[in-house]
């Protein structure tokens, strides 16, 4: 029982990174990043690389990727996303533009990276090798990333509830609006779109040691983010915590009890279900439109 929570909430810890750098994008702009999987995995590779390949000091390999894929991000917004919206508003015209930015990233690191997994370690001093606790057993990275996660969704969540944290969300309600109380709605997309893609780097980087960096990485957790954040309710980052401890100790157990290969069907199973009773998600608000 004890691996289970273990292996449940190492996982949970992952999904949730991903889920909140969604979150990040679409509490500014009420619109999601399709290339957001293609950033996560571009932030692995490139770690993994410089870390292994280069010999570049972990955490100096680590804060690299962080930078070049927040400002891979941030050209994302200023290519694929701001543009379409000027011209079509608010419509469906962002999924196909940041679904071309993420084909188009893919490729472009299929063809420098190649298929092959790379090996990142943790980081430093943590270890992968499991330590003895008694009723279970545990690697400190584990420990670390859980601890890691919860702190850095509490510092996001205490941020919105600041000044700059306010503005954010006044843009998502009124941008012509909040341009009368000198909010840059640009300035605050942009670095919205910067701050997504370091979180999803960071993803990543900590998903690496477990998952290794691949060019396949990025989707496989997109697709766990976007299930995260549809349970958990679209921009809540508290209830992405809950639906990534309800879908990764899912799986868990289902690769304990019956097999890995139902994992994704069983989890999938359990969201639909969750969605047909609440619509809007765990912490999600239904939301009305006067016509």
């Amino acid at each position: 029982m004890g691996e289970i929570v273990v292996q449940g909430a190492t996982m949970a810890a992952i999904y949730a990174l991903v889920a909140v750098s969604l979150n990040i994008i679409y509490r500014p702009t009420n619109i999601f990043n399709f290339a957001q999987g293609d950033l996560l995995m571009v932030g692995a590779l490139l770690a993994a690389v410089l870390a292994r390949g280069y010999a570049v000091q972990w955490y100096a390999a680590a804060a690299i990727a962080l930078g070049a894929v927040a400002l891979l991000a941030m050209i994302i917004d200023l290519v694929a996303v701001s543009p379409v919206i000027a011209r079509h508003g608010e419509g469906g015209g962002w999924i196909i533009s940041t679904l071309a930015a993420s084909i188009i990233i893919h490729e472009i690191a299929d063809k420098l990276a190649g298929p092959d997994p790379r090996v990142l370690p943790p980081p430093p001093p943590l270890q992968t090798t499991p330590i003895d606790f008694g009723a279970f057993s545990a690697s400190s990275f584990q420990i670390g990333l859980v601890v890691f996660v919860c702190a850095l969704v509490a510092a996001t969540e205490i941020f919105y509830r600041t000044r700059p944290g306010r503005a954010v969300r006044a843009i998502a309600e009124d941008r012509e609006a909040s341009l009368l109380r000198g909010i840059n709605p640009t300035l605050v997309t942009r670095l919205s779109f910067a701050v997504g893609g370091a979180v999803a780097a960071i993803a990543g980087i900590l998903a690496a040691p477990i998952l290794f960096a691949s060019t396949s990485l990025g989707w496989l957790l997109l697709l766990k983010g976007f299930l995260i954040v549809a349970v958990g309710g679209i921009g809540s980052n508290g209830g992405a915590i809950l639906a990534a401890l309800t879908v990764g100790m899912i799986e868990a157990v289902t690769a304990r009890t019956l097999t890995p290969g139902l994992q994704e069907a069983t989890s999938f199973a359990v969201v639909l279900t969750i969605l047909l009773v609440r619509p809007q998600g765990i912490f999600g608000s239904a939301a009305g439109r006067a016509v």
